[in-house]
């Protein structure tokens, strides 16, 4: 099969969706009988992507190109991973990821914004219409692409999020015995989007109703949000 992929923010994204896309990457090409075509905005990436694909597979029959030259190409499948389909192959099914319909959930508040807000939107409303193959993370987010995007609910799969062993490991029972309770972890910002409030008096009813000592280590976030959060873990 002759398969392509949409790395256009492969570069520039260091959080969640790039990581993601790194780590499915990295195991569907270690090993694979399959022609593989790459495709990004910028010139100046083809040798960044070029390079991380050698260090997965050097052996790896890929190409990378500008996403210009997508509708030249004829493929199997494509796949879009960042809600969005810029440009399509000459032939081929067409396989979106959409995480979440964020642009729906919490609109922009300002007027100022409007133009972004239809944008945003817009762009959500044609990938779902590309799609072949709509791939979410949860049940939830397949509900809300739905209710949002009008697509029918068989066109989705849900694929929940797995676990890089890179980085997390089974917990052995000398580490299992280091811990004072249980602890629970949050990786990523403090956008609105995030529900980092609700984790936190989510927390405050596990000491206060239910007698938990659980800890919660938050990752990734600034002065600010330690600001912003003070109060809650007061009362805590």
């Amino acid at each position: 099969m002759r398969l392509a992929v949409d790395l256009s923010f492969f570069v520039a994204d260091q959080r969640g969706m790039g990581r993601v896309v790194r780590c499915l990457l990295r195991e569907l090409l270690a090993d694979t009988a399959d022609e593989w075509l790459f495709f990004v905005r910028k010139p100046a990436d083809i040798p960044q992507v070029e390079n991380w694909l050698r260090q997965v597979n050097p052996t790896l029959p890929a190409q990378t190109i500008l996403a210009g030259d997508l509708p030249t190409q004829a493929v199997d499948a494509c796949w879009y991973p960042w809600n969005r389909v810029d440009v399509q192959p000459r032939t081929g099914r067409r396989v979106v990821t959409i995480n979440d319909v964020n642009p729906f959930v919490f609109p922009y508040r300002s007027l100022l914004r409007w133009w972004d807000q239809r944008k945003d939107e817009n762009r959500f409303r044609q990938a779902a219409r590309a799609a072949d193959r709509i791939v979410t993370i949860s049940e939830f987010s397949r509900q809300e692409i739905v209710r949002y995007l009008g697509v029918d609910a068989r066109q989705i799969r849900v694929m929940p999020l797995g676990v890089d062993s890179s980085w997390f490991l089974p917990a052995t029972a000398e580490r299992a015995a280091e811990s004072a309770g249980p602890r629970l972890l949050y990786v990523g910002s403090d956008d609105e989007r995030k529900n980092l409030r609700r984790l936190m008096e989510a927390l405050l009813i596990l000491h206060r109703r239910l007698d938990c000592p659980a800890t919660l280590t938050c990752g990734g976030l600034g002065d600010a949000a330690a600001a912003k959060y003070g109060p809650i873990l007061k009362e805590g």
